[in-house]
């Protein structure tokens, strides 16, 4: 089962979760790189699309590619995705999980990183993947971005709790 949801930016997962990036290049084809960073391991796979190459035989390359890296958790760009697709604008983010999923049949929390903008074009993509794919669902408690802005939202009606929170920050961020 592939359990879906959103976060702004791939600093938002949690720590040690894997980024997918995709990038076109002359030639396609997969990267692995792994460094460490502030004290933690960072990987990466960095999926190159070769100029006009067809989304269906490389989506399903970087699905069985994923499966094989058997990760319980990564992390991808919305925006990364739709830029490496040669599919109609609008449509790109879509085309892109009807290819992928359609492959991908490993268990993972797959968190979409859709930036500042990019919510609901992102939703209107995942419904389409959810409607098509029995294996693919959204998942509110891995709707970080969601989460966040809630928050933050809390915080705005709440001055003496802002307050606390930017003196004291360690009182509010227990796990």
């Amino acid at each position: 089962m592939v359990s879906l949801g959103f976060v702004k930016d791939v600093s938002q997962c949690p720590a040690g979760t894997p980024r997918v990036v995709l990038g076109r290049a002359a030639q396609g084809g997969p990267a692995l790189r792994a460094w460490r960073e502030h004290r933690r391991q960072s990987v990466e796979l960095r999926w190159n699309v070769a100029w006009g190459s067809d989304l269906g035989l490389w989506a399903g390359d970087m699905a069985q590619a994923l499966a094989d890296l058997r990760w319980p958790a990564w992390c991808i760009d919305a925006q990364a995705v739709a830029d490496a697709t040669d599919a109609p604008a609008g449509q790109r983010l879509t085309a892109w999980g009807l290819a992928f999923w359609a492959h991908y049949r490993s268990g993972a929390d797959v968190y979409l990183a859709i930036g500042e903008d990019g919510r609901r074009a992102a939703m209107r993509s995942v419904d389409a993947w959810t409607r098509d794919f029995a294996h693919v669902t959204f998942a509110q408690r891995l709707d970080i971005d969601l989460q966040v802005r809630q928050k933050a939202e809390e915080y705005k009606d709440k001055p003496v709790r802002r307050t606390l929170n930017r003196l004291f920050p360690a009182l509010f961020n227990r796990h």
